[in-house]
C-alpha cells in the first residue's frame, strides 16, 4: 500500500464532522418516535427527492454497476439508465406513492410491516415482514459498507478495516442521534456531493482517451459484442438484470418510508420530477464511467470487477478531485447505510418489539424509553454489518442484489395488492411474501443461470 492521501483525508474529515453536526442539530428536534421514524410525516419534496436517491444510489451503485457496465457493454449501460428512469423514478410515484401515503396516515403506520399488518388486520404479517426486513437489510448494509472500504482502500490508501469502521461510526453516530430527519438531510447534501462525484470521471477520461469515437472503436476492438444488445450476455439474462435493479425499488423499505414520510400527496408531484432527473444524471455518469474503463483496462479487471472504478478514479483525477470522488463514495455509502440501519432497527425495536411484544403482554413503553430502544437497536444493526464486512466473502454487486433483490421478492406484491385490491387479505399477503423469498433464495443456491431476482 503506499502512501496515505492527505488531502482526501481533510476533506473527508471535513465532511463527516459535517454529516455528524447536523445529525447533533436535528437530535434537539427529535420529540417522539413518529420524528425519529419518518421525520413526523411533514418532510419536503426537495429532501425527500434527492435523499431518495442518494438511499437507492449508493456505493454499490458507483461501483458495482458501472462495473457490470465493464463487464456486458453499452446496451447494458443504456438500458440500466433507462430502466431507472422510469421503473425507479417514474412508476413508483404514479402507482404507489399516494395512495401508500394517504393509507399510512389513516392507518398511522410509521413502517412498511406496521403498514401490512395494520392493513391485514395480522400480527402474523407484521412479525413475518419485520423478521424480512432485519434479516435481508443486514446484508445489504454489510454491501455498502464493503464498496466504501474497498475504494477508500484503493484511493486513499486507507486499510480497509480503517476505512469500513470510519464509515460506521460516522453513520451509527448521526443516525443514532437524529433519526430519520437528521438522515435526510445528510442525504440530501450528500446526493449532490455524489452528483458531482458521477460527473466528475468521464471528462478528464474522454480527454485523455480521445474522445468518445475511440471509446467505441477499442470496444469493438475487444469485442463487438460489448457495442451491441444484449452485449456479451444472453437474452435472459440482459433483460432480467436490466430490469432487477429498475424494479427491485418498489419492494425496499427504506424507499417506501420516504413517501409516509412527505408533507402531502401534493409534494410527491415534485419529488417525483426531481427523482427522475437526478437518477439520470447520476446513473448516466456512473456507467459512462464503467464502459470507458474497459476501453481504457481492456480485460484487466475481469478478474477482479469491483476493482475498475477504484483504479480509473485514482490514475484519471488529481488529488483535489480523488478526494471529492472519495467524498462521493463516503456520502453514497453513508446515506444508504444511515436507511437502511434505521428500517433494520425499527422492525426490531418498533415492529417486533413495541407493536407486537408489548402489546401481546398488554404492557406499554413510554415515549423516553422507546426513543433509547430505538438508538441502542440502531447501533446493533450497524455492528452486525460491520461484523460481516470485515471479512467479505462476495463481490458488491452479487451481495447488493441478493440481499435486495430477496426483499423486494418478498414485499412488492404484498404492498402492491394492499393497495389496489380490497379482497386482498392476511392469507394471501403471507403466502406472497414466503413464496417470494423462498423462490428468490432457489435462484441464488441453485445458481439457475441467466436469472436475476
Amino acid at each position: 500500500m503506499g502512501e496515505v492521501n492527505v488531502l482526501v483525508l481533510i476533506v473527508l474529515f471535513a465532511f463527516i464532522v459535517m454529516m455528524i453536526m447536523i445529525g447533533l442539530f436535528y437530535s434537539k428536534r427529535t420529540k417522539s418516535a413518529k420524528d425519529f421514524w419518518i421525520g413526523g410525516g411533514n418532510v419536503g419534496a426537495w429532501v425527500t427527492a434527492i435523499s431518495y436517491v442518494g438511499t437507492y444510489t449508493s456505493t454499490v451503485a458507483l461501483i458495482g454497476g458501472p462495473s457490470s457496465t465493464y463487464r456486458y457493454g453499452l446496451g447494458y449501460g443504456i438500458w440500466q439508465v433507462a430502466g431507472s428512469a422510469w421503473l425507479f423514478g417514474l412508476l413508483p410515484f404514479l402507482i404507489m406513492a399516494v395512495p401508500m401515503k394517504r393509507m399510512a396516515t389513516r392507518l398511522g403506520s410509521l413502517t412498511v410491516p406496521g403498514w401490512l399488518s395494520e392493513r391485514f388486520e395480522s400480527q402474523a404479517v407484521r412479525v413475518v415482514s419485520a423478521a424480512l426486513v432485519t434479516i435481508m437489510m443486514i446484508p445489504y448494509g454489510t454491501s455498502v459498507i464493503q464498496a466504501a472500504g474497498v475504494l477508500l482502500a484503493k484511493i486513499a490508501n486507507i486499510p480497509y478495516i480503517v476505512g469500513i469502521i470510519v464509515t460506521v461510526v460516522t453513520v451509527t453516530v448521526y443516525m443514532s442521534f437524529s433519526g430519520y430527519m437528521g438522515i435526510s438531510v445528510n442525504a440530501l447534501i450528500q446526493g449532490w456531493i455524489m452528483l458531482i462525484g458521477a460527473l466528475l470521471i468521464a471528462p478528464i477520461a474522454l480527454g485523455r482517451i480521445g474522445g468518445m469515437g475511440e471509446v467505441l472503436s477499442r470496444l469493438n476492438q475487444i469485442d463487438p459484442k460489448l457495442l451491441e444488445i444484449p452485449g456479451t450476455m444472453s437474452w435472459g439474462n440482459f433483460i432480467s438484470l436490466s430490469l432487477v435493479w429498475g424494479l427491485i425499488c418498489w419492494g425496499q423499505p427504506q424507499l417506501i418510508t420516504r413517501f409516509y414520510a412527505v408533507k402531502d400527496s401534493r409534494t410527491l408531484g415534485i419529488t417525483m420530477v426531481v427523482v427522475c432527473l437526478f437518477t439520470v444524471l447520476t446513473s448516466g455518469g456512473y456507467h459512462l464511467n464503467g464502459l470507458i474503463a474497459r476501453a481504457m483496462y481492456g480485460n484487466e479487471f475481469m478478474g477482479s470487477l469491483d476493482m475498475a472504478i477504484p483504479t480509473i478514479a485514482a490514475d484519471m483525477l488529481p488529488s483535489l478531485l480523488s478526494a471529492v470522488f472519495v467524498a462521493a463514495a463516503v456520502a453514497a455509502a453513508m446515506s444508504t447505510l444511515a436507511s437502511t440501519g434505521l428500517v433494520a432497527s425499527s422492525s426490531i425495536a418498533k415492529d417486533l418489539y413495541e407493536d407486537y411484544f408489548l402489546k401481546k403482554n398488554g404492557q406499554t413503553i413510554s415515549v423516553k424509553s422507546s426513543m433509547r430502544l430505538s438508538r441502542i437497536c440502531t447501533i446493533i444493526a450497524m455492528v452486525l454489518s460491520f461484523a460481516f464486512a470485515v471479512r467479505p466473502v462476495s463481490a458488491v454487486f452479487t451481495l447488493a442484489v441478493f440481499a435486495q433483490g430477496t426483499i423486494a421478492a418478498a414485499l412488492t406484491g404484498s404492498m402492491f395488492f394492499a393497495l389496489y385490491w380490497k379482497r386482498a387479505n392476511w392469507q394471501g399477503c403471507l403466502a406472497s411474501m414466503i413464496t417470494g423469498t423462498t423462490v428468490t433464495l432457489a435462484w441464488y443456491i441453485l445458481e439457475i443461470p441467466g436469472v436475476h431476482a
